[in-house]
């Protein structure tokens, strides 16, 4: 978990403005999308999302949005000092692109962001998990991952939803794993070590006795190619995963194959679904967008 003195970790909670009642609830698109910092276009990608360009014509009024290597630059990130080490910078589309809380005001929506590493060492620039959403947020998790080549984390948050007047929170739990091939040795890939350990977190008894009414949706990066020699990783998700109805297994990065996905394990009557979004938005990855909805709608 987080370190006291470790200020500049510190997650960036952004609570969104709403001026009116929000719609009935007839159910909530959650997305998992790598914006390759300042490449994916996420005002033109929450703009067709609420217009239905994304799911089937109909708006996406409610949701949330999973964001892998979203950034912050801001001066709470320290200056780089000698004898630091930092991941090298990942350079979005344009340099004066804001950070991530500056995105999620213009939008009015909910942000955590929670950093993982620098982005470099020359600017006052991070890089991490966040989550955006049309709905209120509680219960911030930060789940530190094994350790390998870069420093991971695992950002979870409850969204507090309400259907029929009855609260239904749901648990999202949005995770980036490392991007680096199988390594040989006894503990085989750190992707498996570091998605086990994320495995292990959502089901300690600490965490059941918070587990959100409607369930947890598991998403992001795995950096697993669907039918690859890596896919034990992507197979331990699918089984934790109890209640994914199709999903779209089509590629969602643009030279490596499918890297991203939506794991749901909801009460008994929810159903989930997946499709990839046919746009990248100028990422290198193409959003993966699910639909859930409860038992009856109202």
């Amino acid at each position: 978990m987080l370190a006291a003195d470790e200020s500049h970790r510190t997650p960036i909670v952004v609570p969104g403005s709403r001026s009116v009642e929000p719609p009935p609830f007839t159910d909530l698109v959650v997305v998992t999308w790598n914006v390759q910092l300042g490449r994916g276009r996420l005002p033109a990608f929450v703009r067709d999302l609420r217009r239905g360009r994304l799911t089937d014509g109909v708006p996406a009024l409610r949701f949330a949005i999973l964001l892998q290597e979203a950034m912050r630059r801001s001066d709470e990130v320290p200056v780089f000092t000698d004898g630091w080490r930092s991941a090298k910078p990942i350079r979005g589309a344009d340099s004066t692109v804001g950070d991530i809380a500056s995105d999620a005001t213009a939008l009015s929506l909910s942000l955590v962001y929670a950093p993982a590493m620098r982005n470099g060492p020359e600017n006052r620039e991070d890089r991490g998990n966040a989550i955006i959403s049309t709905e209120p947020i509680r219960d911030i998790e930060i789940v530190e991952l094994p350790f390998s080549r870069q420093r991971r984390i695992a950002l979870g948050l409850t969204l507090d939803i309400a259907i029929a007047g009855v609260r239904a929170p749901l648990r999202l739990m949005n995770v980036h794993l490392d991007a680096r091939g199988t390594r040989l040795g006894l503990f085989g890939s750190p992707r498996q070590q570091q998605m086990q350990t994320l495995l292990d977190w959502l089901q300690r008894p600490a965490s059941l006795s918070s587990m959100a009414r409607a369930g947890t949706v598991l998403g992001g990066d795995l950096n697993t190619v669907h039918g690859g020699s890596d896919e034990v990783t992507y197979r331990a998700a699918r089984r934790w995963s109890a209640s994914l109805g199709s999903q779209d297994v089509r590629d969602t990065h643009s030279g490596m194959g499918r890297l991203d996905y939506l794991f749901f394990r909801l009460l008994p009557g929810w159903t989930a679904s997946t499709t990839r979004s046919s746009s990248r938005y100028g990422s290198d990855h193409h959003p993966v967008v699910g639909r859930f909805m409860p038992p009856t709608t109202p």
